[in-house]
């Protein structure tokens, strides 16, 4: 909790637990009525106390005044302020003694204050132009069909609006569920990218047999839905019909390009502004050599989804690597003007930008 600089993801759940620890140290306070001092045990838990609530503070202040917050600056900042509140605390305890008997009522209202923020906190990223949870739901009911069953972390956000059926299951928990996929007619799976190793350890049969859908964006978090097994699919859940953009990315990675290019049409014709659809017809076209058409499409798909920062790091990220195959310069500014561009939409990204270009290009010196 202490290194976790979003606030939002996690703080919502510790609310009461973290009462229980606050409570925790004032009945530590109440019980030394002699001298009102804390043991060493206790001062240490008061000061982790305290670096986490400096640390989440200044986070939320520098949003204001920053465009980027790394935890890293943020839990240091937070440090020596910690230092002296539990010195203070420590030296000032008799003299705060009067404060101390009141503080579960201040406690109760801070909770409420604190729920009260959370729930702004969550409609104002929500309503964030980097936010993209709305168009993430809009494009996987036009990705997968809408009988599916769709389980992981990110599962109900995914789903929170467009009626498809789902459930939290967090991967690689001490306790996993054996029978979760014979119990439940699943069909698909969603996680971010830490996630999937996990799920492979502890579901072995579903390594390397899984079917790739898309790839969905939660401000800078990138989440990936896959279509179980088919065998799978064969036995528990044999009346579910796959989207023509599921058939389409089929036959994208069995190089059938007329099947390919016939089911992703049909996706647009039920879903005119499907962005997967999009995506996977860009990625078609230049991977055939169709370069105008693939740069018009993403081109068109900006105009689109204007606040969705990862079409234009995909521009940027094509553009980049034809620029170290041509040579040609222009292409270089191209693709800066969209890595700025998805930047400036959302600064979450500026490192996965330098990954981009470094691996692009080592890649193409090796190539060289």
């Amino acid at each position: 909790m202490l290194f976790d600089y979003r606030p939002l993801r996690y703080q919502l759940f510790l609310l009461m637990p973290t009462a229980g620890i606050v409570g925790y140290v004032i009945s530590c306070y109440k019980e030394l009525e002699a001298d009102y001092r804390l043991s060493y045990k206790n001062m240490t838990l008061l000061f982790l106390i305290w670096w986490s609530f400096w640390s989440h503070l200044i986070f939320v202040v520098g949003l204001y005044f920053f465009d980027l917050t790394m935890s890293e600056i943020v839990v240091w900042y937070g440090l020596p302020i910690a230092i002296i509140m539990t010195v203070a605390f420590y030296l000032l305890a008799t003299r705060l003694k009067s404060l101390f008997k009141s503080l579960p009522s201040y406690l109760l209202i801070i909770l409420c204050l604190s729920v009260v923020f959370q729930g702004v906190w969550i409609q104002k990223w929500f309503d964030k132009r980097t936010y993209n949870l709305v168009e993430a739901g809009q494009s996987l009911a036009c990705d997968i069909a809408g009988d599916a069953v769709l389980i992981g972390p990110y599962a109900s956000a995914l789903t929170i609006d467009n009626g498809i059926k789902s459930f939290i299951y967090w991967f690689g928990m001490a306790q996993k569920e054996p029978k979760l996929f014979a119990d439940y007619p699943v069909t698909h799976i969603t996680a971010d990218i830490s996630n999937w190793d996990m799920l492979f350890k502890d579901y072995p049969f579903l390594d390397k047999k899984i079917r790739w859908v898309s790839d969905y964006r939660i401000r800078d978090i990138e989440t990936r839905v896959a279509r179980m097994p088919d065998d799978y699919m064969a036995r528990y859940n044999p009346g579910y019909n796959q989207t023509g953009y599921e058939r389409g990315i089929r036959f994208f990675h069995l190089a059938n390009a007329d099947s390919c290019i016939y089911y992703l049409n049909q996706s647009l014709v039920l879903c005119p502004n499907s962005k997967s659809t999009y995506m996977l017809l860009a990625n078609y076209y230049l991977s055939h050599g169709v370069l105008d058409v693939g740069y018009d499409i993403f081109d068109k798909l900006i105009q689109m989804y204007p606040r969705d920062f990862s079409i234009c790091m995909e521009a940027g990220s094509y553009r980049y690597s034809m620029y170290h195959l041509s040579g040609n310069d222009k292409m270089l500014v191209e693709a800066d003007k969209m890595f700025d561009r998805a930047i400036s939409i959302n600064p979450y990204c500026r490192l996965e930008v330098k990954q981009l270009k470094e691996q692009a290009d080592s890649i193409y010196t090796n190539y060289k």
